[in-house]
């Protein structure tokens, strides 16, 4: 059962947070918090944190609500799925940024990551979401490419449960493979 705890901070733009950044990328320096929230996912609570990038392609799709409405409905929907019966395999903490397709799609920032297990398989074409951990924590990016902005998130939910579910992280496959069936089955749903 999932269940958004009503302990949350909202800032909005002309309140907004600018994160220290102890990584050298600027991309993270032009993020902002909007929301921070604890949602529970099979008794676990979640620390989700959300992040806009100044100057991203904004509409209501992206309202905290909306997203948070829709991180919770997909993680239900996962744990419907393919019932995980542990989900402590990583931290409880996640970071969801929206970020500018531009940044998302600069491979001087994010080449990196297709070497080193963030993402493999993509030489080119638009890139729409990522995930990875860093410090411990999972990050989620999801860009404002007009596209159905429920493919990348649904998509990027299932890598981050998937690692949490104490599946073998290592298979890359499996995990892809679960994360396309994942998003071909319900992205279209909510």
């Amino acid at each position: 059962m999932i269940l958004r705890v009503l302990a949350s901070i909202v800032l909005y733009f002309g309140f907004s947070q600018q994160i220290s950044v102890a990584e050298s990328h600027s991309y993270l320096s032009e993020c902002y918090l909007v929301s921070k929230e604890t949602i529970i996912i099979n008794e676990r609570e979640i620390e989700l944190s959300l992040f806009y990038q100044r100057g991203f392609h904004f509409n209501e799709y992206f309202s905290h609500n909306n997203l948070l409405d829709r991180f919770e409905y997909f993680s239900k929907k996962y744990m419907l799925e393919f019932s995980p019966k542990d989900l402590s395999c990583s931290s409880d903490k996640v970071s969801l940024y929206i970020m500018k397709k531009s940044t998302l799609n600069d491979r001087s920032i994010f080449d990196n990551w297709y070497s080193t297990g963030g993402y493999e398989g993509q030489a080119s074409g638009t890139l729409i979401g990522l995930t990875r951990v860093r410090n411990g924590v999972s990050e989620i990016y999801i860009s404002d490419y007009r596209v159905d902005y429920n493919k990348p998130l649904s998509h990027e939910i299932s890598h981050f449960l998937y690692r949490k579910s104490c599946e073998n992280i290592s298979d890359k496959y499996k995990d892809e493979s679960r994360a396309l069936y994942f998003q071909k089955k319900y992205a279209g749903e909510y």
